[in-house]
């Protein structure tokens, strides 16, 4: 069984899966948190870096990182394109808070330039991270982007990109690419019996409420 690290940087949590004599490293957050990670995840033989989704919060060290620690580069194919231009897909908002998260996001995406880097590895839904080394599973849950993914280990614990967050209360994706494929994605977890989910921002959330 694997540890579970939360890396928070800024308002964006990476996380580490701690199994010894290899680690796992989920998201990347932005460039200008760098050296920061690099403190964080020394020591560390990180073998493969999984990318819950293509927004440039998640990816920003993808490139430094993979070669520093010659790591391979794992995301879904749904979102390669994205990954390559922000820019690219319409974002859509379900609440006021939603307005206010599309609106510093659009502002950041101006600012950021992100180092391009080619994923190694296109996960699909139901993939096992056994030939890893890791007892986990892949889970596809779209909505917030086409190629939103979790990863399922320990039972009943889900890393769940920003499918869900928890800023101020715990919530699903308050934007997103497209809000049925979300609602869907939603009950998709409420059925697996998760007891923690760990959300690209925020702390862990215990419980979900479904909206249908």
């Amino acid at each position: 069984m694997c540890k579970i690290l939360t890396i928070p940087c800024g308002n964006v949590n990476c996380y580490l899966l701690d199994c010894d004599s290899f680690a796992i490293l989920i998201d990347t957050a932005r460039e200008k948190y760098r050296d920061y990670l690099i403190k964080k995840l020394e020591g560390y033989n990180i073998t493969l870096i999984i990318l819950t989704h293509g927004h440039i919060d998640q990816i920003g060290n993808t490139a430094f990182l993979s070669k520093h620690f010659n790591a391979k580069v794992a995301m879904h194919s749904d979102d390669y394109k994205l990954s390559k231009n922000n820019s690219i897909h319409n974002i859509y908002v379900n609440s006021f808070l939603g307005n206010f998260l599309r609106f510093t996001s659009l502002k950041a995406l101006k600012k950021v330039t992100t180092e391009n880097f080619e994923p190694d590895i296109f996960f699909s839904d139901g993939d096992s991270l056994n030939k890893f080394g890791l007892d986990a599973t892949i889970i596809h849950i779209p909505g917030h982007t086409k190629g939103s993914i979790g990863v399922l280990l320990n039972n009943n614990e889900l890393i769940v990109g920003d499918t869900f967050m928890n800023v101020i209360y715990p919530t699903e994706a308050l934007i997103v690419e497209d809000i049925d494929m979300l609602r869907k994605s939603v009950l998709k977890v409420s059925l697996l019996n998760i007891r923690l989910l760990y959300p690209g921002h925020g702390k862990e959330i215990t419980s979900i409420k479904v909206t249908l």
